[in-house]
């Protein structure tokens, strides 16, 4: 009887004790994603600085517990901190990283948001148009066989028309457009609309 009651103990304790550890776990990674939220306004009010080294925390944590979602969100982060401080070799570097977690994350709509941020980078430093085509190009494919909704890929089909407007192909540009534009008026969000139509007289 004693035996059993000890075992008894011992049983609740082990349970108690892995239930504390899963609520942990779960506070800590809430707590990480907070710290993403918070990375986004230190990059609005310019603190570079501190929003690296908040990315490279949030990094580190999340490979602590093989998070690779947080991983890749964090280097996500850390790309655009240098895309602002315009530099373009440092923000590659890490989108790059972005997508090898967000690759061993499995989840497509996370590998899709990488490659697009990554055609975003080269579009905006200018490095290298035809890699940002392709690379939307990617996030598009990746995110119909993710299963995303039509307006989640508006972004992308929208980056590829400007990307050939720049290169002065508006007759290439047109049929994203035009597919971005079916896709918002059946979603019938007259916002997102609006925001095309300066792309649209672009050409």
């Amino acid at each position: 009887m004693k035996n059993a009651l000890s075992f008894l103990f011992i049983f609740c304790f082990l349970s108690f004790s892995q239930q504390g550890l899963a609520q942990e776990t779960i506070t800590t990674t809430d707590s990480l994603f907070s710290l993403v939220n918070k990375t986004y306004t230190q990059q609005r009010d310019f603190d570079y600085k501190g929003a690296i080294a908040t990315s490279i925390f949030i990094e580190n944590e999340a490979l602590k517990a093989n998070n690779y979602i947080l991983a890749s969100k964090s280097n996500l982060r850390l790309g655009s901190v240098y895309l602002s401080m315009r530099d373009a070799s440092n923000s590659l570097s890490y989108y790059r990283t972005a997508l090898e977690y967000a690759l061993l994350s499995k989840k497509d709509s996370l590998i899709s948001g990488v490659y697009n941020d990554i055609g975003n980078a080269y579009m905006e430093t200018g490095s290298d148009l035809q890699k940002a085509r392709e690379n939307f190009e990617k996030a598009i494919e990746i995110s119909k066989r993710g299963g995303e909704t039509d307006k989640d890929r508006i972004a992308s089909l929208l980056n590829i028309a400007w990307v050939h407007i720049v290169l002065k192909e508006p007759l290439k540009a047109l049929p994203y457009l035009n597919t971005s534009r079916e896709i918002i008026e059946s979603e019938g969000d007259i916002i997102c609309y609006v925001l095309t139509i300066p792309v649209q007289y672009s050409c």
